[in-house]
């Protein structure tokens, strides 16, 4: 009876609550989705405007100028499809990515391309979980973990406190922001266990000769 008199005395306070995590998920939601397709979708214009002048001025063009466009074409399209601006370990991957049976994998090699290495006749990722770089990304994310947390809490206390509501859209902002900054920390290098599953799936097959 106590808790049900509360929730009556208190229904203003608890109702903006609510609508704080709401608003809170539905932000972080939606820029979560707007980076990820702008990203990903993002027009070809460099591409458009190669083709453009190898088909329209082709006849301007010797042979070796004609197969060094053709090539810059081919960086381009092949640098858009596989997010992978280096041609340095390009077909490594592209190798790997055909041959790994395990799919959902393929996003975690593009975070670690540069420590992929080739040991007896293997693919194999070599990384260093001491390396500094590494424990600082998991730092960060912790504390960006933290923070959030804590603003959220800020946040509601402003709302049930009656406080204004620039305070809890602060908060909110705030809020946001650390949980971007901690899942884009977190989310830069994988773990250790990860790796080793990796490595597992590298051995089934070998280094292309």
């Amino acid at each position: 009876m106590e808790y049900f008199q509360y929730l009556v005395d208190h229904v203003e306070s608890l109702a903006k609550l609510g609508s704080y995590f709401i608003v809170s998920c539905v932000v972080c939601i939606g820029a979560l989705r707007r980076v990820y397709f702008n990203h990903r979708y993002k027009s070809p214009k460099r591409i458009i405007k190669l083709i453009m002048y190898l088909t329209k001025y082709g006849k301007y063009l010797d042979d070796k100028d004609i197969a060094y466009t053709k090539m810059c074409i081919n960086d381009e399209i092949m640098r858009s499809i596989t997010k992978i601006p280096s041609t340095y370990n390009r077909k490594d991957l592209i190798y790997i990515f055909n041959s790994i049976e395990k799919k959902n994998y393929i996003n975690i090699l593009y975070k670690v391309q540069n420590y992929i290495e080739r040991e007896n006749g293997h693919f194999c990722i070599r990384m260093k979980f001491s390396d500094a770089t590494w424990f600082l990304t998991r730092l960060m994310a912790f504390i960006m973990g933290v923070l959030f947390i804590a603003f959220m809490l800020l946040g509601a206390i402003s709302i049930i406190e009656n406080k204004n509501n620039l305070d809890y859209i602060t908060f909110l902002f705030m809020a946001v922001v650390m949980e971007l900054t901690g899942l884009w920390a977190f989310s830069i290098f994988p773990t250790r266990k990860a790796i080793e599953k990796i490595n597992i799936e590298l051995a089934k097959f070998r280094v292309p000769d």
